[in-house]
């Protein structure tokens, strides 16, 4: 079966971002590592140490996220059935995170809320859900 234009368009987004993420990783990744060097003056009690672990730490989740972007990415042009839950669970978590962040105060992202629902609806549309295999009424 071909795969749809919207999976294409998913795909490129999620390649996309799982570049920007790994950049970002690399970036933060840095930013702790100058961190812990002394390269940024602390308060009095602060530990570079620590804070710049912190940071190191925060970068390789972010690193992780962009890798696991790029393989859904691959796997979604590949028409994977795999790619397709395993997006459907990062955009779900993109939504909750979202809400969540909104909720304590951080503030609304409504584009990212409102790709992050497009996609979920998209993906769960039952001519989409049966290129990917996934067939059937209720279920993922």
């Amino acid at each position: 079966m071909n795969r749809p234009v919207g999976v294409t368009v998913i795909a490129i987004l999620q390649l996309i971002g799982g570049i920007f993420s790994i950049l970002a990783g690399f970036f933060v990744i840095g930013v702790g590592r100058y961190i812990v060097t002394g390269g940024v003056p602390m308060d009095e009690g602060a530990s570079p140490t620590a804070f710049g672990g912190v940071t190191a730490a925060l970068g390789s989740l972010i690193l992780l996220l962009g890798v696991l972007s790029i393989v859904l990415s691959i796997g979604m042009f590949q028409v994977k059935g795999w790619a397709w839950l395993g997006t459907l669970i990062v955009q779900g978590l993109n939504i909750l995170f979202a809400v969540v962040f909104a909720l304590t105060g951080g503030g609304i992202n409504f584009v990212g809320l409102i790709l992050a629902g497009i996609i979920v609806y998209y993906l769960l549309r039952p001519e989409v859900k049966s290129v990917f295999g996934r067939s059937g009424e209720g279920g993922v």
